[in-house]
């Protein structure tokens, strides 16, 4: 049975240009791509995702590395997708 899991690419690796290779990988294992778009994370997202850490030390670092840049989107399906 086909399973459904998303997956983002993070702005440091789109902007190294790791897009092809991380989405070669996720193919290479039998996951097909459903969806993919390229888009961003607004801050009011990255602290929703974060938001155990809004307060501590680091939360501008993860807060910052989300929003910095463009993001890739994916849903990916295939058996044991969901791990």
């Amino acid at each position: 049975m086909d399973q459904r899991t998303y997956v983002m690419i993070k702005p440091d690796a789109v902007a190294c240009g790791l897009i092809a290779p991380i989405v070669q990988r996720f193919e290479n294992t039998g996951l097909g791509i459903e969806r993919m778009e390229l888009g961003l994370v607004t801050r009011e997202q990255a602290e929703a995702k974060y938001a155990e850490h809004v307060g501590k030390p680091l939360d501008e670092v993860l807060i910052g590395s989300f929003t910095s840049g463009a993001v890739v989107k994916m849903v990916l399906r295939g058996p044991e997708s969901v791990i």
